[in-house]
């Protein structure tokens, strides 16, 4: 198949979209080296790509600010110009050009702006209502990536249910190995959905238990304000002494952390997929998970589940987490093992080339 990719989305600037491209993008070589696929995709994120892999052909556009505005000029005037050679568009956001007339598939990450709309702004709400309106109305299929994801869809906008397929991320661009569980308790702030403030409601009754962790409580991901932010609630709260704040830390230094985490702290509010959980997994760490049901979902048992997004809940499954035993760790890494970006660039596929043969079969 000839396949036109959209990731103008993805950024070098963390969150799982860029893990997505890259990792779809490989296992795609992997699962049909023979397909031609092309792939629009920003700089400096699509020099990154392009080290990857040669399998495919990439188109690298420099950016420009207001980014979502570029992003959506580009992908109406460049994308629709590319399909005269092209079976089908298979968009890694929930997004399809106007222009657009072949087949197209789109990505379905999650519906947080539906439920958590004051995660975002005015114009953010408005351009993903918009363009996801569009999309469900447009595409020949959409992939949801999870179980949680395709449930939430077929709920609120029940005419996408007969197109809509699952396929789960990969998580095997982390390494297996096994942490030392002697470093500290890791957490994500990138994202308010990560919920970073709730963290150090969490860590001031931890650090009043009778089991007071012997280790240090390191949230990354943060951007400036959220730092300072933090650190005036752990100053409020008596704990900024065990609790370190960091940015976005490069490949190198996060897997550092990771090699010697006690246990990754997953408190969200809400998530499409989970993608932590499963390359935490992978490095043999042990996890504790919020009631989220695409992390419950995704986890299927190998983490420690609070009973409520309360801070002595969350504090009680933080406890259950560090004293996980070993063959729970080993259990969960083997459990990791389902989840490969080849898989998931196959069954992606399925739906794009399902698209392209009109085939309802598997409906």
């Amino acid at each position: 198949m000839r396949v036109v990719v959209d990731a103008l989305a993805a950024t070098t600037r963390g969150g799982g979209l860029g893990t997505y491209v890259r990792g779809l993008l490989a296992g795609w070589g992997q699962a049909a080296p023979e397909d031609e696929l092309t792939v629009l995709l920003t700089r400096p994120f699509g020099d990154q790509v392009a080290a990857d892999s040669r399998c495919h052909r990439l188109i690298l556009c420099s950016e420009r600010n207001p980014r979502v505005g570029w992003r959506v000029v580009r992908s109406e005037t460049l994308l629709p110009r590319l399909q005269s050679n092209a079976d089908a568009l298979l968009s890694t956001i929930t997004s399809i050009p106007i222009a657009w007339r072949k087949p197209a598939v789109a990505v379905v990450h999650d519906l947080r702006h539906e439920d958590r709309p004051a995660d975002f702004s005015r114009l953010q709400l408005a351009l993903r209502r918009a363009q996801f309106g569009a999309a469900y109305r447009r595409v020949e299929r959409l992939v949801a990536n999870s179980d949680r994801t395709a449930q939430v869809l077929r709920q609120r906008h029940p005419e996408t249910s007969s197109r809509i397929r699952v396929a789960y991320l990969g998580a095997d661009h982390v390494p297996l190995r096994m942490s030392s569980r002697e470093g500290d308790l890791v957490a994500l702030g990138h994202y308010s959905n990560k919920d970073p403030s709730l963290l150090l409601r969490v860590w001031h009754v931890l650090l009043l238990s009778a089991d007071r962790p012997a280790h240090r409580l390191h949230i990354v991901g943060l951007s400036d304000s959220q730092r300072d932010r933090l650190a005036r609630e752990a100053s409020r709260l008596g704990v900024a002494g065990s609790v370190t704040l960091d940015p976005y830390l490069d490949a190198s230094q996060f897997g550092d952390l990771m090699g010697a985490a006690a246990a990754l702290l997953l408190p969200s509010r809400y998530e499409g997929f989970g993608l932590p959980v499963v390359e935490a997994m992978r490095q043999g760490v042990p996890i504790m998970i919020s009631p989220d049901p695409a992390l419950r979902e995704v986890a299927a048992g190998h983490a420690a589940c609070a009973a409520s997004w309360a801070p002595e809940d969350l504090a009680a499954a933080t406890q259950r987490a560090l004293q996980m035993s070993g063959g729970e760790v080993v259990a969960a890494q083997r459990h990791s093992d389902r989840f490969t970006w080849k898989r998931a660039a196959e069954l992606t596929r399925a739906s794009v080339r399902a698209a392209v043969l009109n085939d309802h079969s598997d409906e």
